[in-house]
């Protein structure tokens, strides 16, 4: 194991051993991404909640290997980011589907507030929680006002917990976010699961990794402003036990085009893979040559939904060329390869296969 909160010379033992290629078998966070983590041989990268590591965090970690090796890569996500989605379609990941929920897992029923009107709604629905002795989580997407410009306005940790302290008492909320030192956010989360505390107040930290049943409604501040995989993943906290959950998605300041989407989205599916191609629609696949994970138009490929059988039949010719001529060294491919090859050396090269 190796994370960034072990003794030193624990750090050290697992560092030696990799090196060395006495350890087999690694288990860590980001960490593993510092220039000290070695391996002899690297066989197999597994990374899960892929949607948290860029393009080259993924490319770094493939290189760890002390010998010219290219390791098996296997990338495990609930809602994949449209640069992978596009890699899929394109043929450069192959793709198993897990379409079944975790025996119980309930889905959990979502609707937009907007306005003071709703703000309050959802705070006496919150109080009628409380009052029953159940929990909720609550997350803010800033931890303390910002000075960044368009943001001023946004929910903060800060604020909103005065807001909950005073409707609720102080004793009843627990704060977690990543300003906080690892003992502290151990503490607040260990209140909370034990029933100390009635209403968990977060960021995206517990985006990931938190596993409380008994935790039945899901508050989102400013929801407009967070991403659909972001969203998706929140929600993924509640609806883990017995009882009916449900997502409250607090629309807050200006709501925008883009924002009413990615709201209405998560209203009309509970699905991972279709709020994925929502994504993919709405933001494009990114550069898959460079690092951009989203964001250049989809229209430059094609749409993803009405060019599928499309898309297909270009991947099926592209895996017969290469099984004919894997370095496309006959004159027929010149043009191609002359064109794939002056892209490689004015982008970065993160053209990812399995990344």
């Amino acid at each position: 194991c190796l994370n960034a909160n072990m003794p030193k010379s624990e750090k050290d033992t697992v560092l030696k051993g990799l090196a060395a290629g006495t350890l087999d078998l690694v288990v860590g966070t980001h960490s593993l991404l510092s220039e000290h983590v070695v391996t002899q041989t690297l066989g197999v990268v597994v990374i899960d909640e892929q949607h948290r590591f860029g393009v080259a965090q993924r490319a770094l970690l493939r290189s760890k290997s002390l010998e010219s090796t290219m390791p098996h890569m296997l990338l495990m996500t609930a809602t994949p980011i449209p640069r992978t989605l596009t890699l899929s379609t394109f043929g450069h990941l192959e793709c198993s589907v897990l379409d079944e929920k975790p025996p119980g897992r309930l889905e959990a029923r979502t609707q937009i507030l907007k306005g003071p009107k709703d703000r309050l709604k959802c705070y006496q629905a919150l109080k009628r929680r409380i009052a029953a002795k159940e929990k909720a989580f609550v997350v803010c997407p800033l931890v303390s006002p910002s000075e960044v410009e368009g943001r001023g306005a946004w929910k903060n940790v800060e604020t909103v917990y005065k807001e909950l302290a005073h409707w609720f008492g102080d004793n009843v909320v627990s704060v977690c976010h990543g300003q906080q030192s690892q003992d502290e956010r151990e503490h607040q989360l260990q209140k909370f699961a034990e029933g100390e505390s009635q209403i968990l107040l977060a960021t995206t930290i517990i985006e990931v990794g938190v596993d409380m049943p008994d935790v039945n409604i899901m508050v989102i501040e400013d929801a407009n402003h967070f991403g659909l995989a972001t969203l998706h993943q929140l929600r993924g906290r509640v609806g883990r036990g017995a009882k009916p959950s449900e997502c409250v998605l607090l629309a807050g300041g200006k709501l925008h085009e883009e924002g009413q989407q990615r709201l209405d989205v998560m209203v009309a599916s509970n699905d991972g893979f279709v709020i994925a191609e929502k994504d993919l629609e709405m933001r494009g696949p990114g550069d898959l040559l460079g690092l951009d994970q989203s964001g250049t138009p989809l229209k430059i490929f094609g749409s993803y939904e009405s060019h599928m059988k499309l898309f297909e039949s270009a991947k099926n010719d592209a895996k017969q060329i290469l099984k004919e001529d894997p370095t496309l060294s006959l004159s027929k491919w010149k043009a191609l390869k002359s064109v794939f090859e002056t892209r490689m050396v004015n982008k970065e090269g993160y053209f990812e296969i399995g990344g």
